[in-house]
């Protein structure tokens, strides 16, 4: 070895060697529980935890603070954690040891030491630090995205903690390309490349929307670690659904170390919220663990005489049956209480432009209600054949109650003298129960020298919806408020019930995906899925009793997919994909009495992803096409067939709709201390065919989805003696949208929206933060209706303070 080298191990003892038990495996990841605290005492705790060698200085590691440790990592992985916002590197020389020390390129280089990066990311994001994940489970394969031949976005732990993320409707606020729209709030569906998101799952499972947990907005995150987004057709292990794309909730584990954590937070409008996270393992030999986290929230809103009361637990055990068999078990519970929540949003005039509301206004009756209870139990079990082979197992049932009064107020309102409003309420209640049930074997083999993966799995479900609705009831006969300003909405009660609807739903499907590595650097992958999809609804008038029944029924439907990644570089993969997906119209009837015949959809897609510093950092960019065929259109060669107590109308399968565009996204760590999620999308839609109106073809047939959107927020750790301190900020911006409605349109301004976050560790294990949203407290819609209702003001700016506990 050469002189520097000499004088550099002498430098190190001279100042004091700490070292630890000379024990390591390259390969080991070890469960690391270490608190945010001095540098010296968090390498200690590492060489402890671990048994590994570590040298430094202690004048080097002298009043540098390292962040909290929590995870399953390699010493590599930890190193890098560790010591990354401290200026400092860490280095492996020949028999093991690692060094910790200022950078120098001549003594790294004649040590012989190698420079440690960050080591691969796991798929579980939660303890991470990141924004992004090492894999994805939404394709039921654990797969990097680089590999994916689709768009999939991630949002993890971390930036939901950051972003001070609660409900599902932050989400889709915070995920690339996705916007909201609905009638009323808490009902409002996201959007993206042009169509709704109507398919979900939960750890991969899917579950048909309107009869799941995911129907309403208010569904708090307690039970997930991570959202995973899927863009596009997901007709492969989906089956019936829309082609703007899948979400995938992912539950949190249960640790197999004892951890406690607490979150109490308090912001504007009264708004408070506490959760308590406990887990560990159960005895002694950590093969039974357990976790239990609980949250209750009470808040107002900008707007008057409006507020919600939320509880959520959720529950899991797992149980190493044996060293290959994992079997979870657990439940989610959620009661969400709302009371004046706005329904309907705002009017605008009759002749397009905006009425000058208050923000605070609410024209939602007193006595609007929306109480939803919902409860889910689940079985998992995951078994290890041996090196190559796996099989799951997963079931679920949920049970969702929803009992609400809500009014509308609106109408074509006169500019001049404000009259020309409405309102009126409903009242509807519903019980609903469905049963999920998924399993899969994964594997991988050697054929022609060359290793392949497939996946062959089934799920079925089963689907039952009861629900009353009630009489409309009116303000006035002649539904003319005069003075919509001033108007004061009337308290109503419930009403007569004057339908009962009964449907069901049953669907089964298998599917099977093959993925071929034919070249060292192309993998090519075709893949089916087989669906059976049965739906059956009685209709039954109140008071006569009048009965409609209806249903609609596909055999073996099948649905193929096919991809191919090309691997440009070690750090860049090409892809592209063709995929299909289709879509049932139980609430359009034929002239024959028939329910209408599915829509189908097929997504191209061709996409460059890259993948950096050893995947801590993911970019994508991609361009797509998504066609919509057998759209609902009126039936126009009969005046009024459908004998039906229910309508008059009867419809063809005569529309066809496009949408196209470009997606950019960049997520993880760019540089030491700095998480970066940013992403850019640009959507065009237009319809193809229309034969209700001829005159749209070519025009948008989503105005609502702007043009252009993009979002970005960033979280930085301080260097050095300032790492106690984060900073983050982020922003929103879209363009403009409009509306059609009574003949007139109505547009929606683009808006930039800028929030910002700040953030101290108290002691190693208490942090608090402060988030603010709309830092300038810009005056914005948040969603552009027709000119009669649906238009919702944005909120004003506000700030939340969290105190966060772990232990």
């Amino acid at each position: 070895m050469g002189k520097n080298t000499s004088l550099l191990r002498l430098s190190l003892l001279a100042s004091g060697l700490l070292l630890a038990s000379i024990v390591h495996a390259k390969s080991t990841v070890y469960s690391l529980d270490i608190p945010a605290q001095a540098l010296d005492k968090s390498l200690n705790a590492l060489a402890a935890q671990t048994g590994s060698r570590i040298l430094f200085a202690t004048d080097a590691a002298e009043g540098r603070q390292a962040v909290a440790l929590r995870a399953q990592l390699s010493v590599e992985q930890a190193l890098e954690r560790i010591v990354g916002n401290t200026g400092l590197v860490a280095q492996k020389t020949a028999d093991g040891t690692y060094l910790i020390a200022a950078p120098d390129n001549n003594d790294a280089l004649e040590l012989g030491a190698t420079s440690i990066q960050a080591g691969g990311l796991g798929i579980n994001t939660e303890d991470t630090l990141s924004y992004t994940t090492g894999a994805v489970s939404i394709g039921k394969s654990e797969r990097a995205l680089k590999d994916t031949p689709q768009s999939i976005s991630v949002l993890t732990a971390q930036r939901i903690k950051d972003q001070n993320i609660q409900t599902l409707d932050d989400v889709y606020n915070s995920l690339p390309g996705v916007i909201t729209y609905g009638y009323m709030v808490g009902d409002n569906q996201p959007y993206a490349r042009g169509f709704q998101i109507d398919n979900y799952q939960i750890n991969g499972i899917p579950l048909p929307n309107g009869n799941s947990i995911t129907s309403q907005n208010w569904a708090d995150l307690v039970p997930y670690e991570r959202v995973e987004l899927l863009k596009g057709s997901a007709g492969l292990f989906q089956g019936a659904g829309s082609p703007g794309g899948a979400i995938n909730l992912v539950r949190k584990r249960a640790s197999s170390d004892f951890h406690i954590s607490t979150t109490t937070s308090a912001g504007r409008w009264d708004n408070y919220r506490q959760q308590i996270d406990v887990q560990g393992p159960l005895n002694e030999d950590k093969s039974v663990r357990g976790r239990l986290v609980t949250s209750y929230g009470d808040r107002g809103y900008f707007y008057d005489n409006a507020k919600t009361e939320r509880s959520s637990s959720y529950g899991v055990l797992e149980f190493d049956l044996s060293p290959q068999t994992l079997i979870s078990a657990g439940f989610s519970y959620q009661n969400v209480n709302n009371r004046g929540v706005m329904d309907f949003g705002l009017p605008a005039y009759k002749t397009g432009a905006n009425i000058d509301w208050k923000r605070s206004t609410n024209l939602s009756s007193p006595s609007d209600y929306n109480d939803v209870e919902t409860t889910q139990v689940f079985l998992e079990a995951k078994h290890q054949l041996n090196d190559d082979w796996r099989m799951s197992l997963t079931t679920n049932y949920t049970k969702l109650n929803l009992d609400t009064i809500y009014s509308n107020t609106g109408g074509l309102i006169d500019p001049l003298t404000h009259g020309g409003g409405y309102n009126w309420a409903e009242s509807r209640s519903e019980n609903n129960y469905q049963y999920n049930t998924d399993a899969y074997l994964n594997g991988h083999f050697e054929l022609f020298e060359r290793r392949h993966e497939v996946i062959l799995g089934g799920n079925v479900t089963h689907a039952r919806r009861d629900s009353g609705r009630y009489d409309t009831q009116w303000y006035t006969e002649t539904q003319n408020i005069p003075n919509i300003i001033d108007f004061i909405p009337p308290r109503y009660d419930r009403l007569d019930r004057y339908r009962t609807v009964k449907s069901t739903l049953d669907q089964q499907g298998v599917y099977g995906s093959l993925r071929m590595n034919v070249l060292d650097p192309l993998d090519v992958i075709v893949g089916a899925r087989v669906s059976w999809w049965d739906y059956s609804q009685d209709q039954i008038a109140e008071p006569s009793g009048v009965s409609k029944l209806t249903g609609q029924k596909t055999n073996a439907k099948v649905v193929p997919f096919y991809g191919l990644v090309y691997e440009l570089t070690q750090n860049w993969s090409a892809y592209g994909s063709y995929a299909e997906i289709f879509s049932p119209q139980t609430d359009y009837m034929t002239y024959a009495g028939n329910t209408l015949a599915p829509r189908s959809g097929e997504t191209y897609e061709l996409g460059l992803k890259g993948e950096f510093y050893e995947g801590s950092l993911n970019t994508s960019f991609a361009i797509y096409q998504t066609n919509f065929n057998g759209r609902a259109q009126i039936d126009k060669s009969y005046a009024s067939p459908c004998n039906s107590p229910f309508t008059t109308l009867c419809y063809i399968a005569g529309g066809k709709v496009r949408s196209e565009g470009f997606e950019a996204e960049v997520n993880g760590r760019v540089m030491t201390g700095l998480q970066l999620s940013a992403s850019y999308t640009y959507t065009r839609s237009r319809y193809l065919e229309n034969p209700d109106d001829v005159s749209l073809e070519g025009r948008s047939f989503l105005t609502q989805m702007p043009a252009h959107a993009a979002r970005v927020w960033a979280n930085y750790t301080l260097p050095g003696e300032f790492a106690k301190w984060q900073v983050g900020a982020g922003t929103r911006i879209q363009s403009g949208t409009y509306m059609l409605g009574s003949g007139v349109k109505h547009e929606g301004s683009g808006y930039a929206l800028y929030n910002a976050r700040i953030a101290y560790d108290i002691t190693q294990n208490v942090n608090l933060a402060m988030n603010m949203e709309n830092i300038f407290d810009r005056v914005y819609y948040a969603q552009t209706g027709p000119v009669e209702s649906q238009n919702y003001y944005g909120a004003p700016r506000n700030m939340t303070f969290t105190l966060r506990t772990n232990f």
